[in-house]
């Protein structure tokens, strides 16, 4: 059974009484405390119209968290999502209360008729009343709306306190731009999907087609794109719990009322990520199926199957064609294949088929010289005139990178690159042959495609030439 306080008071003091002496029974009492009554009312700028449970949204059930939200705009015209429930005003330290809860709960932020009370030690100094946010999640990958927070100091010269509801700042929010192009359900953040808003002004214009995909996160964060016409963008978003940021994907209280005012989150103008085009185009790449690519990079991760022949070998194109006018010289090329467990009978390289007369379109010429640029550096030469073998320096050791690079300029320097016709392509050449003659499926990823024209030295365009007619 439970007793008050009180009446436990009163059952120690007759026991004690019945104890004492006519000479000692003078009751001590402690000095009274001196209490302050303070009062903090709920009087939120959004009003309940525009607080809303079941906003639909295209890609998820309709507010998949069924918790009650108000939408905001910042100051950029971003649409924002305050989750409205779920709060407790705390007084901070709790050592503080005299009599009552040091904590109440707060049902809703835009009920402006709530009134909070707590009777508090008058000279208790560095006293705060905190919001928090006390609800649960749904989910801990991502966030389908911000929660706030605030505090005020109280001191001794007023009774009603203002706290302002500002965005936490360990939320980050991440917005997509172009929703005619996005496949919204197949572009994810952290494996969940992102939901559809409208930007002030496509609200006020009523224009569904100015819409973006968001969500806010409180980790760091993985993301996967997919454009409607397939392609596919990965990137993995850092996360600072103490300073949000708004990272944007582009595709082509009243002073005297003590309430709790509600502001529209503004992060500042967004980290905005275009794109960069992967390496190499689905186009260029021959026997093997784009899976992704680095966003932030541009490396294109691959898939290769077997063929029709039993191999999975896939070739790889330059966009660069041919008209069978110029020499090995003219160009600078590399290449970057990896992601693979490599094998000693399948090889990597790049190959550059070389004649000594011009050729004509279309190609039927004779190859003279095969330059095979293997991945590990390695130049294996294939000549018509009988030399079949590495690159070598006088010590006979197979010559890598930088200085099989020059001794193939040597070869070709007086030789004419081919317009190939190689498989289904045409006017082609420096082709890349990726786990030649491998008979198991595999992935690999394509860092480095290079083959373009050299840039002529500005050395020799700085030479002044002063020219006489004396003699």
């Amino acid at each position: 059974m439970k007793k008050s306080v009180l009446a436990l008071s009163v059952i120690s003091a007759l026991f004690l009484a019945g104890c004492s002496s006519d000479d000692d029974n003078e009751v001590i009492t402690p000095d009274p405390v001196e209490t302050k009554s303070i009062s903090v009312s709920v009087n939120s700028n959004i009003t309940k119209e525009t607080v809303s449970a079941d906003i639909v949204y295209p890609v998820n059930p309709p507010n998949p968290e069924e918790v009650p939200l108000a939408q905001v705009y910042s100051e950029t015209g971003y649409p924002h999502f305050l989750r409205t429930n779920d709060y407790q005003l705390c007084v901070v330290p709790s050592s503080a209360v005299v009599r009552g809860e040091a904590c109440i709960d707060v049902i809703d932020l835009t009920d402006a008729e709530q009134t909070f009370e707590f009777l508090i030690d008058a000279h208790e100094e560095d006293v705060k009343v905190e919001l928090s946010f006390t609800g649960e999640h749904a989910s801990e990958e991502v966030r389908y709306y911000y929660t706030a927070v605030g505090s005020t100091d109280i001191n001794n010269d007023q009774g009603i306190f203002e706290i302002t509801a500002e965005y936490d700042p360990s939320y980050s929010y991440v917005t997509l731009e172009g929703i005619a192009v996005i496949d919204g359900l197949n572009s994810l953040i952290n494996d969940n999907h992102f939901l559809l808003a409208q930007t002030k002004e496509a609200d006020k214009q009523d224009d569904t087609s100015k819409g973006l995909y968001y969500t806010y996160i409180q980790k760091r964060s993985d993301i996967v794109l997919t454009a409607r016409s397939g392609e596919i963008l990965v990137d993995d978003i850092a996360y600072n719990r103490k300073e949000p940021e708004h990272t944007h994907y582009k595709f082509k209280t009243s002073e005297n009322d003590g309430s709790v005012i509600i502001i529209a989150p503004d992060l500042g103008e967004p980290i905005v990520i275009e794109p960069i085009s992967p390496v190499v185009t689905e186009e260029q790449v021959v026997g093997a199926t784009l899976k992704s690519y680095d966003l932030s990079k541009g490396d294109a991760l691959y898939s290769a199957e077997l063929n029709n022949n039993g191999f999975a070998e896939p070739w790889i194109y330059p966009l660069e064609t041919f008209d069978g006018s110029t020499t090995l010289s003219d160009y600078d090329f590399s290449f970057s294949v990896s992601g693979f467990k490599k094998h000693a009978d399948y090889s990597t390289y790049m190959n550059i088929y070389l004649t000594k007369k011009p050729a004509k379109l279309p190609s039927n010429s004779i190859v003279d010289s095969r330059l095979d640029l293997y991945d590990d550096g390695r130049v294996f030469h294939h000549s018509a005139d009988g030399y079949n073998d590495f690159l070598r320096d006088e010590d006979e050791k197979a010559l890598k990178g930088e200085a099989a690079i020059n001794a193939m300029r040597k070869i070709g320097d007086e030789m004419f690159v081919i317009p190939r016709i190689d498989g289904n392509k045409k006017d082609t050449n420096f082709i890349v042959r990726v786990n030649d003659d491998n008979k198991n499926a595999f992935e690999f990823t394509i860092s480095d495609l290079t083959v373009e024209k050299r840039e002529l030295s500005l050395i020799d365009s700085a030479v002044e030439v002063e020219r006489s007619s004396n003699q």
